[in-house]
């Protein structure tokens, strides 16, 4: 039987996922000194208290903008070094022309990250199992990292880093405990952490 050859965007990068991270401080370090401007959506998930950590630890010079009001921002605002999407990209039913948009903002060299639900992760597919998985009411597209670098890839973006993360600290012991169990296997099997986090360099050409 011939041997599938892999074709996607990840396995032709040469990029693998590098480890389980803390998503924020692997976003932070990111942007640290940079000129950032992170998408945000109104209403949804944790995106405002993100940019708000961002902004008190790091040394980050922060534009935020509504994912809606994209299209609209000034001509004048542009070159910018980093662009984040911070577990945005699952809400958004136009994901490539978000990319579109940010490619044209960022300058030569510029870094998209991107962070999202892993739809091949172990916590979620646990969940599944037990007949406890929950989907959040505003989320409109699930990613691989095979595919979220296909997307990345497809708009203008080459793959330079991955990693999977824990998108949230617990905020009770009975939790802390279970995560930091889990923890432990992750670390040794990041493909399947929770939350992917991929970054790409706007593409040359």
């Amino acid at each position: 039987m011939q041997k599938r050859v892999r074709s996607d965007a990840f396995s032709l990068s040469g990029v693998r996922i590098a480890g389980y991270v803390n998503r924020l401080e692997t976003i932070g370090r990111l942007c640290q000194g940079k000129n950032t401007i992170a998408v945000c959506v109104g209403g949804v998930d944790l995106t405002f208290e993100d940019l708000a950590v961002l902004r008190s630890r790091y040394d980050v010079s922060l534009t935020q903008v509504e994912v809606n009001a994209l299209g609209r921002l000034p001509e004048n605002e542009c070159g910018f070094d980093v662009a984040v999407l911070g577990n945005v990209i699952e809400h958004v039913s136009n994901s490539g022309l978000v990319l579109d948009a940010l490619r044209q903002r960022l300058g030569v060299g510029g870094r998209l990250i991107v962070s999202c639900p892993n739809a091949f992760g172990g916590p979620n597919y646990l969940r599944f199992l037990l007949g406890r998985f929950y989907e959040g009411p505003d989320h409109v597209h699930a990613y691989t990292k095979y595919t979220l670098a296909n997307l990345m890839t497809r708009h203008g973006f080459r793959l330079t880093a991955a990693w999977t993360s824990l998108d949230q600290f617990p905020s009770t012991t009975g939790r802390r405990t279970q995560v930091g169990v889990g923890r432990v296997l992750l670390r040794r099997l990041p493909d399947i952490g929770g939350t992917l986090i991929l970054v790409g360099e706007v593409s040359a050409s």
